[in-house]
């Protein structure tokens, strides 16, 4: 238990723990309380006091943002489009915990420094990558972890998983017969799981599985592959190879253009070769992704001016 020290409640105003004023005792964890609001004036850009301000105390603001899921209206923008969305989520929870409004749920120093250092490898391991231009492998693919940041461009997230390697690094492979928790089985690259040898290729796998998932609307960990006869993988594979996946697009895919649709079934299914060796680039990936969408834009532009023409006859 903290050892109490009754005082008076004076301090720097915006630092002093709320509770000093009812109970008048300070305890170490009162020094939790001016760090969680050193972390939000950090995260946000603002002093701790605000004074000409509707909501003078920056703790406050804070703590209400986060409580109701808003915490991005008051986060410094710079900071927003910087970090990596679990830093920040690692970062701000952490925060939080030293404000809540009942002291006996508030985090020790311990974990909090324990929580802001993992928040800051995750960071790290981007800026690695910014920076030095290292080779990386993701390792944890998946269609959540594709995200959109503010000018809807896309981007990956969460890689507390990933796997750094040097330019030179023989053949671009890591041995890593462990497997993390954290991936999700029906995107893990099979030949990993046999090998324990994860490379590029290993990504490109996930990748490919998350292209079927689009494309079939459906998650890979959907229980209606069971009814098909296996892993969604498994599935979508032999179904490409015997000429039949049409039957398992997404209804709401209305009328794609064949060429469109045939470039991207036909990259997917290399991505989701069962060996390394077999699948391509992402390079070529993205090739053939942009070519789909070239096919698909063209005739969206052909039915535009048909019905342009419609209209002016």
């Amino acid at each position: 238990m903290d050892q109490v020290v009754l005082c008076e409640a004076i301090g720097t105003e915006g630092y002093i723990d709320p509770e000093i004023e009812t109970t008048r005792g300070v305890t170490q964890r009162s020094d939790t309380y001016a760090l969680g609001v050193v972390l939000f004036e950090i995260l946000c850009g603002k002093n701790a006091f605000l004074p000409k301000e509707a909501d003078r105390y920056l703790a406050g603001l804070a703590k209400h943002h986060y409580e109701n899921k808003t915490l991005k209206d008051v986060i410094n923008p710079n900071l927003w489009n910087q970090m990596l969305g679990r830093s920040l989520m690692k970062y701000s929870k952490s925060a939080y915990s030293c404000i809540m409004d009942e002291r006996a749920f508030w985090a020790n120093m311990d974990d909090v420094v324990a929580d802001l250092e993992k928040a800051l490898e995750f960071q790290s391991r981007l800026e690695i990558l910014r920076e030095d231009k290292k080779v990386i492998i993701h390792n944890g693919t998946k269609c959540c972890n594709v995200c959109l940041d503010e000018k809807w461009n896309a981007k990956i997230e969460n890689f507390e998983d990933a796997e750094f390697l040097t330019l030179n690094q023989e053949d671009e492979a890591l041995y890593l017969p462990y497997i993390s928790r954290n991936v999700s089985p029906f995107h893990l690259d099979l030949e990993y799981t046999k090998t324990g040898i994860l490379k590029r290729e290993s990504d490109v796998y996930s990748f490919g599985v998350v292209l079927f998932e689009l494309l079939c609307g459906k998650k890979a960990a959907d229980p209606i592959y069971l009814d098909y006869g296996g892993h969604h993988t498994h599935v979508a594979r032999s179904r490409f190879a015997a000429g039949t996946l049409e039957s398992m697009i997404d209804p709401v895919i209305i009328y794609p253009n064949k060429d469109s649709l045939d470039t991207y079934t036909k990259i997917a299914y290399k991505c989701v070769a069962e060996t390394q060796a077999q699948r391509p680039s992402m390079k070529v990936v993205l090739k053939e992704l942009e070519k789909s969408l070239s096919f698909q834009d063209e005739e969206a532009n052909l039915i535009e001016d048909d019905e342009c023409k419609g209209y002016n006859t």
